[in-house]
């Protein structure tokens, strides 16, 4: 009969039944060991009467059930029938006709975490004699060997070059080969190594393999691949004639990174259960540093990119106005804040005529970080000829528009607001190319959106836009900005808004220009709690004095 253990912990494995009893428990002791910490010791019994199974409970802490009904005393039992054993099941299925016992034999699986637990020396159920410390003290002298060279591995190509070599020396093996993940899931040969007398070998292959191992987290031990009916049909391990094998999980605590199989021809040397248990102990530790130089690896690629950052980051802000151009009768205040160290978002003020016309632009690119960094790189050079020569704000845009579609892909497009403003009667014309709507905000008390609809740049071939004109009064502003503002959230992830936006650009409009921008940046982060931004922000404030008369 076969069983299929699922333990309350850890992955499932098979284990037959073919002897006139069998002891579950979780000591070291038991016939079938399940790793489950709420087992008994010796937990239950399954035998063998006049040709018939039956399980007892061997009065555990926590009885035996069958098929969900607690025994009291043995009970036969039957192919499709469940056994539970505190928080593990057994299934019962019978061996198929066509496979021997000693098939089934040869090959042992069992999960890799056992292997690990330390050696059980409870001396609850005898005493240790001194031969099994001396081997104990034999097998832990050998491991902390291979853990101290592992250990002292700079890089991910020694770490390999080690395990296969001391796999060879301690298992005595023909060939090791190294299995890793690959990103899309698959599970690929990185390296193998093979004895002189064995090169001429093929490499060894089994998907069925890598499934029961990487997979299931087993442990294999196969004294005769081509007899299993697992590995039989692999053509590698045809080729490679009869053989003896051992296959360990690389096993982290984050999961499975690969595997290593040792391989021999089985009538030159057949591997052992004390061999697979060596293997896997050998497997772990390495698995563990493996991790550990991915972490190192990962935190050196990250120092790396935020350095690339830095330095994109400077880049960026030397494309922005360092200091804000002087205007007589206009007040200026801006600010681009980046959610990822750069930004998305561009902005631009420009003298025109002598200072007799400011320009304002605001750019929010869409996607974030370095890709969109450099489309507003893009941008603003596509804008410096058409603005150099004081084209209309409608040119400006056509001309940006058209090449920003023929040198980006589809995918790649900007929002943008753009307003030329006469410094000495407060006129202004601008465009929109599908921006928010910019505030034209009264120093009577009132905001107005400016509401004009346009398609963003680069999005479709030959956009056309159109030029609308207002006129800013004494003390009047005009406020663009970039939805990174509007999209702030509280922590229940609320957006803070246009309307609340409006509100606080009324509240604060009287203040100095410096201390009206930054009272609209402080409502905004007491909005969101302190709370990352999750989008670039970018803010342009224009007010208008009307000059004195003479």
């Amino acid at each position: 009969m076969k069983l299929l253990i699922e333990p309350a912990d850890g992955p499932s494995f098979e284990r037959v039944f073919d002897t006139d009893s069998m002891i579950i428990g979780r000591a070291s002791t038991s016939d079938l060991l399940i790793p489950d910490p709420f087992l008994s010791r010796h937990h239950a019994r399954l035998f063998k009467r006049e040709g018939e199974t039956y399980v007892e409970d061997l009065d555990s802490r926590n009885g035996t059930e069958v098929n969900g009904e607690l025994i009291a005393g043995p009970i036969a039992v039957f192919e499709g029938d469940a056994i539970r054993v505190s928080g593990s099941r057994i299934d019962l299925a019978f061996v198929a006709s066509h496979l021997s016992t000693a098939d089934l034999q040869a090959t042992v699986l069992r999960p890799a975490t056992e292997f690990l637990r330390n050696v059980d020396l409870d001396t609850q159920d005898g005493d240790v004699d001194s031969e099994s410390l001396r081997d104990y003290a034999h097998k832990l002298h050998r491991l902390n060997a291979v853990y101290q060279l592992i250990g002292a591995t700079l890089s991910s190509e020694q770490l390999t070059d080690i395990l296969l070599s001391k796999v060879i020396e301690l298992l005595s093996a023909h060939h090791v080969a190294v299995f890793f993940q690959e990103s899309d899931g698959s599970y690929q040969q990185a390296a193998h190594r093979s004895t002189d007398d064995a090169v001429s070998r093929p490499p060894l292959y089994s998907r069925s393999l890598i499934d029961e191992v990487c997979n299931r987290g087993m442990a294999a031990l196969i004294r005769d691949a081509a007899n299993d009916e697992r590995f039989s049909q692999s053509e590698s391990l045809i080729l490679s004639g009869p053989q003896s094998m051992a296959a360990a999980p690389l096993l982290n605590e984050h999961g499975c990174l690969g595997m290593v199989v040792a391989s021999s021809a089985a009538s030159v040397r057949e591997f052992t259960e004390e061999d697979l248990e060596l293997l896997a102990s050998i497997a772990s530790v390495a698995a563990l540093k493996m991790r550990n130089l991915r972490l190192v690896h990962a935190a050196i690629a990250r120092q790396r990119l935020e350095q690339e950052l830095q330095i994109a980051r400077r880049i960026q802000e030397s494309l922005l106005p360092q200091t804000l151009p002087q205007f007589e009768n206009l007040e200026l205040f801006a600010r681009n804040t980046p959610s990822r160290g750069v930004s998305g978002d561009f902005f631009q003020i420009t003298s025109q005529l002598d200072g007799l016309r400011c320009l304002l632009l605001v750019v929010d690119v869409s996607g974030k970080g370095v890709p969109a960094a450099m489309l507003t790189a893009s941008i603003e050079a596509l804008a410096v000829g058409p603005i150099e020569e004081n084209r209309s704000t409608k040119e400006i845009f056509e001309s940006v528009s058209r090449r920003l579609y023929e040198r980006s892909p589809p995918e790649k497009y900007a929002t943008a607001f753009i307003a030329v403003i006469d410094t000495q009667t407060g006129q202004f014309e601008y465009t929109n190319a599908g921006h928010n709507p910019p505030l034209l905000v009264k120093a009577s008390g009132g905001c107005t959106k400016l509401d004009l609809a346009g398609r963003p740049l680069g999005l479709v071939r030959g956009s056309q836009y159109t030029v609308e004109r207002e006129t800013l009064r004494s003390g009047d502003a005009l406020v663009a900005y970039t939805d990174g503002l509007t999209e702030a959230e509280d922590p229940d992830s609320s957006e803070y808004g246009p309307e609340r936006l409006s509100e606080s650009a009324q509240r604060h409009r009287a203040l100095e220009i410096n201390a009206f921008g930054e009272s609209l940046l402080d409502d905004i982060a007491t909005f969101a709690c302190g709370q990352r931004p999750v989008d670039d922000c970018t803010v342009v404030i224009a007010r208008f004095q009307a000059p004195l008369p003479p």
